[in-house]
């Protein structure tokens, strides 16, 4: 039997994730996305409020992440505004995350490069 890399490795095991949160809005009207978080979601939240949550991407259309704010919306669409930050992950070529949980993080580095900063 194959397994994929992150089968053979167990990452998806080792990785401590929390289920994200989600406010469901039903689409009746056709709008723009903004229009419609200012208007109906939330029962209205600000402009600020709004622009904050689709550059967090945390909106998303129809399970879609969409941070457009003039995106058309159509009746019958779904709007998700998330409660949790969406994260990138973590790319650098001079580190290597070997493991991490919730609690633990273990990095493989390259000689001489800092594990700790200095005030100098």
């Amino acid at each position: 039997m194959n397994k994929s890399k992150s089968e053979k490795s167990g990452k998806e095991n080792r990785i401590a994730h929390a289920k994200a949160k989600f406010t469901v809005y039903p689409v009746k009207d056709a709008c723009e996305l903004m229009d419609f978080l200012m208007t109906k979601a939330k029962d209205g939240i600000s402009r600020t409020t709004a622009k904050s949550l689709l550059s967090k991407r945390q909106v998303l259309v129809n399970n879609i992440i969409t941070t457009q704010y003039n995106f058309m919306l159509k009746p019958g669409m779904q709007i998700q505004i998330s409660k949790n930050r969406e994260t990138k992950e973590f790319h650098n070529n001079l580190l290597k995350i070997v493991y991490e949980d919730a609690y633990l993080i273990v990095v493989e580095k390259r000689e001489g490069l800092l594990s700790i900063g200095t005030d100098k």
